[in-house]
């Protein structure tokens, strides 16, 4: 006991006498292991918020949609109620989305027409639609005693977007103005206005109690969509499949397409994308912790470098090997120690920020980042292995050398090998001043490639992560260019259905007044 405690008191010498290298090397240790807990936490803490804002938005599991055309609301509801596993359904609702325009002015008084949705929803409970719910983020809350309030609730990220108030009214096609109450958001909008990597512009929907849709599209007791929640350890695929039988017996003039959660572009999106974005973060913390590694390396062997004359003292007094490498490797460990407690600290940080960032791209309702217990034990493992072995083998070099050897100066024991001669017989220009550092590489090649390896290692993460957002830059740059090609006041005009082009409906755009020139298009799912 009092041996080690012996050893301790010379090893915490140590740390006192060598505070710069020891702060340094906790330093690096401590980024190494933060940068690799963080990152590799990055997938479960997206999956475990998808998963708790999804549970909180109650997104349907299946969903029916009535493909370019409405449906009596109490006939489709009554079609999907009729079937044998009736009992499995918790959840059965009405909603009308119909495409329009909506004019907007933000609070510079800048105005802008956008496509947009009006979507209708019931208001089931106290707190609104029980399925797909409509959460107000700010503003006056949405509840049943709204059914017939010709309020609406803006999308959040259109709203943010164009820096609309918190309450307000907007204009949408035919002129018709519509007074918000506040911002909400839906799981089918998400992901909006991220569409400018395809050219997309972000929606203007317009959430709104269904009668009230109705009254404003002139489709009264219609609806031409049904969203069901169903019952835990419930059959998924058999409910569709008899959905959509009941629907061709009961609406067969309706086509209508019965999918499933998985099939939400949204929902496939958001988790599809986990995977692959992971590959890029355990990437960018393989070069980290490598770039740490070498830095380490180099640091711990210097280190064990400045102790060879006491280890030759000691050798040549009569210590054995163990015993000589027993101070340099305390040394070690506690630096390792020191590093990996600070890694959990910094870990914590950079979680948090990374968090942050997520939330302004991606804004979830919720986002839950536990600490990763696993990851974290992974991460912190590699943080005391990478000192260990960075300090094991120049103790190793050094404990078995001879005494006498030792206690002289390295370079002059080792003779510098045949690139340490190398400059003396080269006729290299400038002063023997000038050929110093040029030799003091050639005598120690392997500190040298240390350092140029982890130099090299964290120029390669910052072009790595400075090409990925240029490149993200540069595809949301060709995105807005895309969107407003042709000038600021082009409009995108939508149809209710499929027109010829010869349609007198398309004839009455391309003749009015205000029309320069009208090009129709195609556009259908894929």
């Amino acid at each position: 006991m009092r041996r080690m405690l012996f050893w301790l008191r010379w090893s915490a010498r140590d740390l006192r006498r060598r505070w710069l290298v020891v702060c340094a090397l906790a330093l690096v240790i401590a980024i190494g292991t933060g940068v690799a807990a963080a990152f590799g936490s990055l997938s479960e803490w997206r999956r475990l918020s998808n998963d708790a804002s999804y549970t909180m938005l109650g997104m349907h599991d299946i969903a029916v949609s009535f493909d370019d055309t409405r449906v009596d609301r109490q006939r489709a509801l009554a079609a999907v109620r009729q079937i044998p596993q009736v009992a499995a359904l918790r959840s059965v609702e009405g909603r009308l989305t119909m495409p329009t325009q909506v004019d907007v002015s933000d609070r510079d008084g800048t105005r802008t027409v956008l496509p947009g949705r009006i979507v209708g929803v019931e208001l089931t409970t106290p707190d609104g639609p029980s399925v797909d719910r409509v959460v107000v983020t700010r503003g006056s809350p949405l509840g049943s005693s709204d059914a017939k309030a010709p309020v609406a609730w803006l999308e959040q990220a259109f709203a943010q977007q164009f820096d609309l108030a918190e309450r307000g009214t907007v204009r949408i096609a035919g002129g018709v103005r519509v007074s918000y109450a506040g911002w909400a958001q839906s799981p089918a909008y998400l992901l909006n206005g991220q569409g400018a990597w395809l050219g997309e512009p972000v929606q203007a929907a317009l959430f709104v109690p269904l009668g009230v849709a109705q009254r404003l599209t002139g489709e009264t007791d219609q609806i031409n969509q049904v969203l069901v929640t169903l019952a835990e350890g419930t059959d998924v695929a058999a409910v569709q499949q008899a959905i959509d039988q009941a629907l061709r017996a009961v609406v067969p003039e309706a086509p209508a397409t019965v999918n499933v959660r998985s099939d939400n572009e949204t929902y496939r999106i958001l988790y599809e994308d986990i995977d692959n974005d992971q590959k890029f973060w355990d990437f960018v913390s393989i070069l980290v912790l490598g770039g740490a590694a070498l830095a380490t390396f180099n640091l711990s062997s210097r280190v064990v470098a400045a102790q060879r004359r006491e280890i030759g003292v000691g050798a040549a007094l009569g210590l054995r090997g163990p015993a000589l490498a027993i101070r340099p490797a305390l040394f070690g460990i506690q630096v390792a120690l020191l590093g990996v407690l600070a890694g959990i600290g910094v870990g914590l940080l950079l979680g948090w920020a990374i968090t942050g960032i997520l939330d302004n791209i991606l804004p979830l309702p919720q986002w839950r980042t536990p600490m990763q217990v696993g990851v974290l034990a992974k991460a912190s493992a590699l943080g005391m292995a990478i000192p260990l072995l960075g300090i094991g083998y120049p103790i190793v070099r050094a404990v078995r050398v001879q005494p006498a050897d030792a206690i002289r100066t390295a370079h002059i024991v080792t003779g510098g090998g045949r690139l340490g001669r190398r400059p003396g017989r080269l006729r290299l220009p400038g002063s023997s001043i000038g050929h110093l550092p040029v030799r003091q590489v050639l005598r120690a090649p392997g500190r040298a490639t240390l350092t140029a390896a982890g130099v090299g290692a964290s120029i390669a993460v910052l072009v790595a992560l400075l090409g990925m957002l240029d490149s993200m830059d540069g595809a949301l740059g060709v995105g807005e260019r895309e969107q407003t090609r042709g000038g600021s006041d082009r409009t995108l005009v939508g149809l209710d259905t499929f027109h010829p082009v010869a349609d007198p409906t398309v004839a009455a755009i391309r003749t009015l007044p205000q029309v320069a020139e009208a090009q129709p298009t195609l556009r259908v799912p894929a």
